[in-house]
C-alpha cells in the first residue's frame, strides 16, 4: 500500500507518498494495478526508484510504458510553460512576459484544440512544445531518479542517464538514507520552487519570513502563500534581483525573483 510521509525543507513541507513498484502488466491489472497509476496523476512530481543491480534498461523501460499508459511523460527539470484550464475569462498569460510571437503562437495551439478560457504560466522561458503536450493531454511530470545498490565499474548508471537525458540522480543506499544526498532538494528543483522572504516592516534588516513559491510567482501568489488577504492589497516594496532599485515599490502583477526581500503594502 502507498506510504505517506512527510519532509520538512526551509519555507515548507513536502509531502512524499512511498509506493508499490510499477511491475510490466500495471495498466492491465498486476501489482497493485490501475489505483497506483492513478496516484501517480495527482503528484507534482515523481522520484524513480532504479535498482543497479538489476536489469536497468528492462527496468526502466517497464516504468517507462507503465507511465505512458495513463499519459505521463516524466521532465529533467521544472515545467517552464504550464497550462491551467478555467471556467470562463478567457486567455490570460502570467509569469515571464512573452514576445508577441510567442504570445501569437499559443493563442494558435490554443484555438486549435478549442481551448477558449486558460491561463498560461511562464515560470522560466515559454516552451511551445510543453504547451502543446498539455493541450494534447499529456501530464508533464518533473522527475528526478533514485539509484540504489550502485557498483561504479558496472557503467549501470552511466546507462541510465543515458536512458533518462538531463534528469537529476541521486545515488545511494535505501537502508541509509544519508548517502541519497539532499532529496528535498532535489525535489525542489525539479518542481520548480524557489525562495523568497516576507518581511514584517519595510526594511530589509526586518524579521522575516520564508516563504517557498513557485517560480514567477507575483505579489498576489506570494500574499496567498504568506496567508494574507488580499482584499485590501496595493502592492508590494521589494529588495533583490527583480527591481531596479533597493526597496522599490511595484503592483501585484510583479514578478519575484528567488531570494528577493518583499514586504505587502495595504
Amino acid at each position: 500500500q502507498p506510504s505517506p510521509g512527510m519532509l520538512p525543507c526551509e519555507g515548507g513541507v513536502l509531502q512524499l507518498v512511498d509506493t508499490p513498484p510499477i511491475v510490466e502488466g500495471l495498466a492491465s491489472g498486476q501489482g497493485a494495478g490501475r489505483p497506483l497509476l492513478h496516484l501517480f496523476t495527482s503528484a507534482d512530481a515523481l522520484a524513480i526508484v532504479v535498482d543497479l543491480s538489476t536489469d536497468v534498461l528492462d527496468s526502466l523501460a517497464t516504468i517507462l510504458e507503465e507511465l505512458t499508459s495513463v499519459s505521463i511523460r516524466p521532465l529533467p527539470g521544472p515545467l517552464a510553460t504550464v497550462l491551467q484550464p478555467r471556467g470562463k475569462g478567457g486567455v490570460r498569460f502570467l509569469g515571464k512576459p512573452l514576445g508577441r510571437e510567442e504570445e501569437e503562437e499559443a493563442r494558435t495551439v490554443l484555438a486549435d484544440a478549442h481551448i477558449v478560457n486558460a491561463e498560461v504560466v511562464v515560470r522560466t522561458a515559454f516552451d511551445i512544445d510543453q504547451l502543446r503536450h498539455q493541450v494534447e493531454g499529456e501530464l508533464l511530470m518533473p522527475t528526478v531518479l533514485v539509484a540504489t545498490h550502485c557498483d561504479s565499474e558496472t557503467g549501470e548508471q552511466e546507462t541510465l542517464q543515458e536512458m533518462m537525458p538531463g534528469h537529476d540522480i541521486l545515488v545511494g543506499q535505501l537502508q541509509q538514507p544519508e548517502t541519497l544526498g539532499n532529496v528535498g532538494g532535489a525535489l525542489l528543483k525539479v518542481l520548480g520552487y524557489t525562495h523568497i522572504q516576507l518581511l514584517a516592516r519595510p526594511a530589509p534588516e526586518a524579521k522575516e519570513e520564508t516563504l517557498l513559491l513557485h517560480l514567477a510567482s507575483d505579489i498576489l501568489r506570494v500574499a496567498e502563500r504568506g496567508k494574507i488577504s488580499t482584499k485590501r492589497l496595493k502592492g508590494a516594496r521589494v529588495w533583490g534581483t527583480s527591481v531596479p532599485r533597493p526597496g522599490q515599490a511595484v503592483r501585484l502583477d510583479h514578478v519575484v525573483d528567488a531570494g528577493d526581500r518583499v514586504f505587502l503594502q495595504s
